[in-house]
């Protein structure tokens, strides 16, 4: 998962700056260690920010807000055992992904565009590995389908091979379904 780290630089007031910051150090850590209670908290701080009064989801800001609370709800759902809860924590991620999409354009914000695809493919990956849900699959593929061109062209070639090992595992996971 890819948080949008830029969120924290899109100028929301300082307060939640600092409060923005702070959720992605926690998931730094978490991701370090497998954190399950750093991604716990994490999600709380970004809840609370999108629940504070100063927080204006129509802002640039708004959507990378959302962005990075639904993927850390997916590495929520990654600690837990597969199930009801699990899939309950991808369904709030896949809600909360669709929802900065809706106010991301590929066109304006072409990394926050693609990290939120690329964050929106894990979900449905991750639930397909539970489920067996073909339309999880296929929707993850076509979810990816421009990301690596995003990141390629921005140069974060990092992120371009992480995009191609999603597609590839989404895409060994199809044929295997053959």
């Amino acid at each position: 998962m890819y948080l949008d780290q830029d969120a924290a630089d899109m100028r929301p007031p300082a307060n939640l700056r600092l409060r923005l910051r702070h959720a992605e150090e926690v998931v730094t850590e978490g991701l370090v260690n497998n954190g399950r209670d750093q991604f716990v908290l994490a999600a709380l701080e970004y809840q609370s920010v999108l629940a504070d009064p100063d927080f204006d989801a129509d802002h640039a800001y708004g959507s990378e807000v959302q962005a990075s609370l639904g993927a850390v709800l997916c590495l929520i759902a990654q600690t837990e055992q597969p199930g009801p809860r699990s899939l309950h924590y991808l369904a709030r991620a896949q809600a909360l992904l669709g929802k900065a999409l809706d106010r991301c354009q590929k066109t304006v914000t072409p990394l926050a565009w693609a990290r939120t695809r690329a964050n929106l493919s894990i979900v449905l990956l991750t639930r397909y590995e539970q489920t067996s849900a073909s339309d999880d699959l296929f929707t993850g593929l076509m979810t990816l389908d421009g990301v690596a061109e995003a990141f390629a062209r921005a140069g974060d070639f990092e992120a371009e091979g992480w995009v191609h090992s999603i597609s590839r595992r989404l895409d060994d996971l199809r044929i295997s379904r053959r």
